[in-house]
């Protein structure tokens, strides 16, 4: 999509649109998940992003929903790679939720452009990638909105994508209370965990460790190591590690990292950090551009 071309009209119909879908979500209290916005293989050549209906998706009798959750501000080449890695085949403020959502659905043209041909070799009736909205801030609540809302059926296993100082907030019982990680028994019985290693960031000393050392972490669990953290050692094997070291997004691309570098102007390195749709956005809209822009909360074990 070229967004050089756009007019102030259309930024201004594409952020309406999605102001007002938060606004009726959240006013409702008996909808926990809704689909907001679909994006299917065959629109992804198109020279505009079609604004679906919700619920438009035809989803026919679906098996398996990947999940990808992240603060989106902006979604990065990192999150763009975790969604493509798991599709069969080869491999008010600046960044306030009206304008992740519009970058969601650039980010949902970006990687079906990427993976469009290897898609049409295995199911001919190609992709779609929907944007939902919840009001639940975990997971396990996630997982099950998802299932209530009977968008996709009934016994769909949910893939949740996350990368891996995600999956560690996942396991950390304090964000259970007094329930502790039994919690997310249900949730892995029925669903998985797709998991794309993080390079430890020497400046914010996170402690995540390579990925060998991130891969140790799930083998513990797998020896029943972890049991007296709470962790069963029957979850490893519902959780799947991508290692991320050996892959395009070597190099720690991170959407701090993508911020970063569009408010010193260089666009260079915003074009490795983002995918072209959503770099083109990021670019003709000027976010991110002014100090103090790009923040924004995350839910716990949300990334």
């Amino acid at each position: 999509m070229n967004f050089s071309s756009k007019t102030g009209i259309y930024v201004s119909a594409l952020r309406n649109f999605f102001r007002e879908s938060l606004r009726n979500f959240a006013i409702d209290p008996r909808q926990q998940f809704s689909v907001v916005y679909s994006q299917a293989s065959t629109d992804a050549g198109g020279q505009e992003a079609p604004v679906a209906a919700p619920g438009a998706g035809d989803h026919g009798t679906l098996k398996r929903l990947f999940v990808l959750d992240s603060s989106f501000n902006p979604p990065s080449k990192a999150h763009e790679w975790i969604a493509k890695s798991a599709v069969p085949g080869p491999p008010e403020q600046a960044g306030g939720f009206a304008d992740r959502m519009i970058m969601m659905a650039c980010l949902a043209r970006d990687l079906l452009a990427d993976v469009e041909a290897e898609v049409a070799d295995i199911d001919p009736g190609g992709l779609v990638i929907d944007i939902g909205l919840t009001k639940k801030p975990y997971f396990v609540g996630k997982a099950e909105a998802i299932d209530q809302s009977g968008v996709y059926g009934t016994g769909v296993e949910q893939v949740h994508l996350v990368g891996f100082d995600t999956l560690t907030r996942i396991f950390e019982r304090k964000y259970y209370a007094e329930l502790g990680l039994e919690v997310l028994t249900p949730f892995l019985k029925r669903h998985r965990l797709r998991v794309l290693t993080r390079p430890d960031d020497e400046d914010a000393k996170k402690g995540w460790g390579n990925g060998q050392e991130q891969a140790e972490w799930l083998d513990k669990m797998r020896r029943g190591e972890l049991e007296e953290l709470g962790c069963r050692k029957e979850w490893a094997e519902r959780i799947e590690l991508v290692d991320a070291e050996k892959e395009e997004v070597a190099g720690g691309v991170s959407s701090t990292k993508a911020r970063e570098a569009v408010k010193t102007g260089r666009w260079q390195d915003v074009d490795k950090l983002l995918g072209p749709t959503v770099a083109a956005w990021v670019r003709e809209t000027g976010l991110y551009q002014e100090e103090g822009e790009g923040g924004g909360a995350k839910s716990a074990v949300g990334s």
